[in-house]
């Protein structure tokens, strides 16, 4: 018969205790006696063994809590004789038996992979999530914003009627488009999911070409045809969703989808939105054979050096040196058309002849 130390959990508490293990291959069977003095006869039929870092496990038939570890090599040489099928240490294993070191790598490393996960990977979903919604999305939080943001009685209908009147001689790639213009000094503009575009009063009094006016839509248009105020606000959402998600705030998830309209309030875009939206403002401008020469002079006309306060236009459409040159650099390729549109300068005069008028209050 032979005999070794080995350890006993017997599944009730987390310390093993000491015991001496004998096996008895006559009868084929494994006796200890525990601590609290009860013998243990365990049929090698009944056991299944694993060897795992800590060493050779054995566990008992239908007690499968309780579980022998032993560590002596001669012992160990001998059991698995008789257990040919011994399972070998999985992954999770040798983890266990890795040591402090290696259990900080992996958490250190894991928390690196969400965070990168949680910068870069889930903004990237949420955009191309956009692309399987259906428009009709866009169109109701725009309305949405619109009537329960948007303080209707400072529309100006007559200004807002010759704004429509402009930009219908354009052909914007966008049959949904509607224009208001607010009787609001603050300069800025900003488009809304769907197709509704908002100009204040104070850009227009700014402008002096109509190439210019021509480029504030071409720009507003582009990021409503490239959804980027959509995309924007799935990237938000998805961001707050997974923190509260991750935090388990089922009311913080709520909150998140209830405010999200709100959102549309502060939203600035990214420089590869703005970038994009430039470019495409550019391109429309050429198909409509408007000097692209008008996009320079909107940038100069909002960002004037005599005055001392940034735009709200440039606020939530971050502008960089880098903009300015590409539309330098555009306007300097592009084809110059041969004339004016006599059509684009009647309208944009009417505008002019409004803005020169008694301002509604």
């Amino acid at each position: 018969m032979q005999s070794c130390e080995a350890l006993f959990f017997d599944g009730k508490s987390a310390r093993p205790q000491a015991v001496q293990l004998q096996l008895d291959l006559q009868l084929s069977r494994l006796t200890f006696i525990s601590l609290e003095g009860v013998e243990h006869h365990w049929p090698l039929s009944l056991l299944k063994s694993r060897l795992t870092p800590m060493g050779f496990e054995l566990r008992y038939g239908e007690y499968r809590a309780e579980l022998l570890r032993i560590s002596d090599e001669t012992f160990v040489d001998l059991l698995r004789q008789q257990f040919p099928k011994t399972m070998s240490p999985g992954w999770y294993d040798r983890f266990i038996a890795a040591g402090l070191k290696t259990h900080l790598l992996v958490g250190v490393s894991a928390l690196l992979l969400i965070a990168l996960a949680y910068i870069y990977t889930l903004p990237w979903i949420a955009e191309k999530a956009v692309l399987i919604l259906p428009a009709s999305y866009d169109i109701s939080i725009g309305e949405e914003y619109f009537d329960n943001v948007v303080d209707q009685r400072s529309i100006d209908p007559k200004l807002s009627k010759a704004l429509t009147n402009f930009a219908s001689a354009l052909e914007l790639e966008n049959e949904n488009l509607r224009f208001y213009v607010i009787n609001d000094k603050t300069v800025n503009a900003f488009a809304l999911p769907g197709g509704i575009i908002i100009v204040h009063r104070g850009i227009l009094e700014k402008m002096e070409q109509y190439e210019a006016l021509v480029a504030l839509l071409g720009h507003e248009v582009a990021h409503i045809n490239q959804r980027h105020s959509m995309k924007m606000l799935s990237r938000n959402l998805s961001g707050y969703l997974f923190v509260s998600i991750a935090l388990n705030d089922v009311n913080g998830v709520m909150a998140v989808l209830a405010d999200n309209i709100q959102t549309l309030r502060s939203l600035s875009y990214s420089r590869a939105y703005e970038a994009e939206a430039d470019s495409e403002g550019l391109r429309l401008m050429e198909k409509n054979e408007v000097a692209a020469i008008g996009m320079v002079k909107l940038f100069e006309a909002l960002k004037d050096e005599k005055t001392n306060f940034i735009p709200a236009f440039l606020r939530t459409h971050p502008m960089t040196e880098s903009r300015k040159n590409f539309a330098e650099k555009a306007a300097y390729k592009a084809e110059t058309p041969a004339g004016k549109d006599l059509r684009l300068m009647q309208l944009f005069g009417q505008i002019q002849l409004l803005l020169d008028g008694p301002q509604k209050q």
